[in-house]
């Protein structure tokens, strides 16, 4: 079994997205999330999710060490927080996160279920875009386009990665293999409408179809216990018998 994924070509105007919707613009806690393979060494902020603007808005990318890292617009100023001394390992598929708790005031960054050393603090949360959500691209510009392979990303409002308002899950888009026609759409889980634009994007159709029969159990620093569901990530009290409910 594999999973599905789209190929970017890490040129302008080749990403996917959704339509901008007030639920979008999260000005709390906030958790970014993303199954990526990054195609050779990242040059400066590369975007992988999100809303960002100059100033508004927020974005998971991926910066030259290569660390995880989000920006997020306060409204006046653009803020970074990064993951280092994690880094994404080019070629490898991983799962990266980046987590703001507007509660305690601060970011935290996981890559493959591990958590850098310690939370960055940071009070201020993101002003509000009004923007589509981006995926392999910054909507508002000031990124750089992704360039490799993208399975899911998601955004959850609130700090636990559960009951995304956002999930492009290239397993659901159903496309031939092969290069996707710009403007092709389909229908997520999340029931939004996602749009391909350009005709640079690839896709690859999972192998032996999706079946969601790896479960992986964790307990993040916080006592929680999730499972990794096909590489999307859920409070283990949530799913039972291979059925997500």
């Amino acid at each position: 079994m594999s999973r599905a994924f789209f190929t970017f070509p890490g040129t302008n105007g080749n990403y996917i997205s959704t339509p901008a919707t007030p639920d979008l613009d999260i000005t709390a806690s906030v958790a970014l999330t993303a199954q990526v393979r990054l195609d050779g060494a990242a040059s400066a902020n590369v975007a992988v999710i999100g809303t960002r603007t100059a100033d508004t808005g927020y974005q998971l990318a991926i910066d030259t060490t290569p660390e995880t890292f989000s920006r997020h617009g306060t409204g006046t100023t653009d803020r970074l927080s990064g993951s280092a001394p994690l880094a994404v390992i080019p070629d490898k598929v991983s799962v990266i996160q980046s987590r703001f708790d507007a509660t305690a005031g601060d970011w935290l960054h996981t890559i493959d279920s591990v958590d850098q050393a310690a939370p960055l603090g940071d009070t201020d949360a993101a002003s509000p875009s009004g923007l589509e959500l981006g995926v392999g691209a910054a909507p508002g510009g000031g990124s750089l386009p992704f360039f490799g392979d993208i399975m899911y990303a998601q955004v959850v409002d609130g700090y636990l990665p559960i009951g995304p308002v956002a999930l492009m899950n290239a397993n659901e888009a159903g496309f031939a293999s092969g290069p996707v026609a710009n403007g092709a759409t389909w229908v997520g889980s999340d029931g939004r409408t996602w749009t391909v634009n350009g005709a640079g994007i690839i896709y690859t159709p999972a192998l032996g179809g999706f079946t969601g029969d790896l479960l992986i159990i964790r307990k993040n620093r916080y006592g929680v216990r999730t499972l990794t569901y096909g590489g999307l990530r859920a409070p283990l009290a949530i799913i039972r018998s291979g059925r997500t409910i």
